[in-house]
């Protein structure tokens, strides 16, 4: 899995076909890049979680308290209450807008069901993940 969040907090996360699969019974780890420094990343971790569901969300919760103010080793949790959960692996692509105050949304994607530009995204995210050490100072 693999993730980004850009300067409006905005969330984009990206699972592949057997994590989807894994999801509905186990916690999926990944990381996540911040797209205007991907020099500085993070983890992400997602569940089926229905207790959690409205935590800073509506129907997809979000623990965002290691994050902010955190330069480096940041974390956020994510909860998808189980009717998501469903629609994601119907659709392919669930998306909210969270109950935050600046408005900012979350979409997760089934990366097999993803095609053209949605595509390249990724492979970017990936190239920035699989290449952290060699990008240039003022990336991070």
């Amino acid at each position: 899995m693999i993730a980004s969040i850009d300067n409006q907090a905005d969330i984009c996360l990206y699972l592949e076909a057997e994590e989807l699969k894994k999801l509905e019974n186990e916690t999926i780890e990944g990381v996540l890049i911040k797209i205007l420094k991907p020099k500085r990343q993070g983890a992400i971790s997602i569940s089926v979680n229905d207790k959690r569901k409205y935590e800073n969300g509506l129907g997809i919760g979000i623990d965002d308290s290691r994050y902010w103010d955190v330069k480096d080793n940041f974390h956020l949790g994510i909860f998808m209450g189980t009717e998501f959960y469903q629609e994601l692996s119907k659709k392919g692509v669930i998306g909210l807008r969270q109950r935050m105050r600046d408005g900012s949304k979350i979409h997760i994607y089934d990366r097999s069901k993803l095609n053209g530009i949605d595509e390249i995204y990724v492979e970017t995210f990936e190239f920035y993940r699989d290449n952290k050490d060699k990008l240039r100072k003022d990336l991070g």
